[in-house]
């Protein structure tokens, strides 16, 4: 079986400048790593930092995330440089 990664954002609402009120729902981040487990293949996430999340929470799913990406937005962006322009 092939093995990948994605990014954990992939799983939780996605916001752009398009839509400023975002793609789906909003999810939480333990229910975004319950979708990320879900999908055959995935072992690895970007995981978003500051988070709430551990290893343990990744390992438990048999998920884990070599890479963490800090993130310099808020979580509704409001600049340009975020993605939207309000």
């Amino acid at each position: 079986m092939t093995t990948f990664g994605a990014g954990i954002w992939a799983f939780g609402q996605i916001i752009d400048r398009y839509a400023t009120d975002g793609y789906g729902p909003a999810r939480t981040e333990p229910e975004m790593l319950d979708l990320a487990a879900a999908v055959d293949g995935l072992e690895c996430l970007d995981v978003n930092v500051p988070t709430t999340l551990t290893r343990a929470d990744l390992a438990d799913r048999g998920l884990r995330a070599p890479a963490r990406t800090v993130s310099t937005c808020p979580a509704r962006p409001t600049t340009p440089s975020c993605g939207t322009s309000r």
